[in-house]
């Protein structure tokens, strides 16, 4: 894909949006309700508290509810490599731990070496993908040992008698429990705990979700729509790994999607650094690297635009959000795909949103910074394109095989979103976001100037 012909692209579908705009559409009725728990069907929770951090999680270990004793505990992430043996340990990072290593520990040396030595190939948390492995290591004098099932877990938890116990246990199955107080109330037999999962789709979006645990048993007893269709659909820009997306803003319906946009943008500032250390580490050109490393730069730039009009605009300062870490260097196969679906197909959609955004923004403050951005952008988009066809010479045929195969499900997975949206009117015609025919206009023209090829 070159520069030419994506920047052609661009520009013809831009063209085609300005005059597909160019006929008012009536408002849509029938809005659902915003999802922050009000106007739900009476019983159900509110899902508007936080989501546990790893931390919290692991606080959920008391050792005077557990089976066996421990001082140490690390939540651990370990890149995997696949063999024709089975999987392969790389690379591991600790997401949280709790309580002081070795600290009781005859030969501290020792005990230390054998906390790093701990990894497991299995899962006990599922992870955003498929080569990561998530789980605890233990430690208890000298002791230290993983915990990676669920039947593991089980035996370690003994009864399940605390709301901390029900919330990692309900962990397990890919749910974010959410932390306030009333976030787990007692059943019969055990706890019912609430949490939300973010829809494949739309990072700012989410499902509110009811896990019971009962008797060391977790099952989803039902399930909330928690879309807010006056946030729109954010699927654009670079994700890192691991970004759960978006918290919900207070404010109107664009202060809060100006703070969801400075957030974004902020989440793509590791997501780009990353990408720089990874290239570097795999042998890429060092131009390759130079431009992930600009790209940051630029993320940071876009991050503080937003936060200024967040301000100017009277709402309040977003707290800056937990970012995974991403030391690791991940295999080539599995860059390919992030930087596919992120790079080739959600910030390529993404730099041309900015480019329609900056033709037809009401609010001239955002006029003028999609004008700046989408120039950004763009380059970034072009990266993404040039990283893609470097990165093909390096895998083999199987590789890029699977590689296409998860671009072509993150298109699909777009444009469904696209067709789904339904942003408040009055959101859109302040920031510029295309909505309707107009939006799926973008998306198609995409679609057959850029992913089809």
């Amino acid at each position: 894909m070159t520069a030419a012909r994506l920047r052609a692209v661009f520009t013809a579908a831009v063209a085609a949006g300005l005059a597909c705009n160019s006929t008012p559409r009536p408002p849509t009725s029938g809005t659902p309700t915003p999802g922050d728990g009000k106007g739900l069907p009476p019983g159900t929770p509110a899902f508007s508290a936080p989501v546990c951090t790893h931390e919290q999680l692991l606080l959920g270990l008391d050792t005077a509810h557990t089976n066996a004793r421990f001082e140490h505990v690390i939540l651990r992430e370990t890149t995997l490599r696949a063999t024709d043996t089975g999987p392969k340990p790389q690379q591991s990072q600790s997401l949280a731990t709790a309580g002081l290593a070795c600290q009781t520990a005859d030969n501290k040396q020792a005990c230390a070496y054998k906390l790093a030595s701990a990894v497991s190939t299995t899962s006990l948390f599922p992870a955003p993908d498929p080569n990561l492995a998530r789980y605890l290591v233990l430690q208890h004098d000298a002791n230290v040992k993983t915990v990676a099932t669920r039947a593991q877990l089980l035996t370690l938890l003994g009864a399940i008698d605390t709301p901390g116990e029900a919330r990692l246990l309900a962990a397990t199955l890919g749910i974010q429990p959410l932390c306030a107080e009333d976030s787990v109330r007692a059943i019969d037999g055990g706890f019912q705990v609430i949490g939300k999962r973010p829809q494949s789709t739309c990072i700012n979006q989410f499902e509110g979700v009811l896990i019971d645990v009962v008797r060391g048993q977790t099952s989803v007893s039902s399930t909330v729509d928690l879309t807010d269709p006056t946030q729109g659909c954010m699927a654009s820009g670079r994700r890192p790994e691991g970004f759960a997306g978006p918290r919900r803003q207070p404010g109107d319906p664009l202060g809060a999607w100006l703070g969801q946009m400075q957030e974004l943008e902020a989440a793509s500032v590791p997501a780009f650094e990353r990408l720089a250390r990874e290239l570097e580490g795999h042998g890429a050109p060092d131009s390759l690297v130079a431009r992930a490393r600009a790209a940051a730069d630029d993320e940071v730039r876009h991050a503080a635009a937003f936060a200024g009009l967040r301000a100017r605009h009277g709402a309040p300062p977003c707290e800056p959000a937990a970012l995974p870490d991403l030391a690791a260097v991940r295999p080539l196969e599995r860059l390919a795909v992030e930087n596919a679906v992120e790079g080739c197909v959600r910030e390529t959609y993404g730099a041309l949103v900015a480019r329609y955004q900056a033709e037809v923004a009401d609010d001239p403050a955002l006029r003028r910074l999609f004008a700046a951005i989408a120039e950004d952008e763009t380059r970034h988009a072009e990266l993404a394109w040039d990283v893609h066809t470097w990165l093909e010479g390096q895998i083999d045929a199987a590789a890029r095989e699977r590689v296409a195969t998860a671009r072509a499900a993150g298109v699909r997975e777009l444009g469904a979103a696209v067709v789904a949206d339904a942003t408040d009117p009055e959101l859109a015609r302040r920031s510029g976001l295309p909505t309707g025919p107009v939006a799926e206009l973008l998306f198609d023209r995409c679609a057959a100037g850029l992913w089809a090829a």
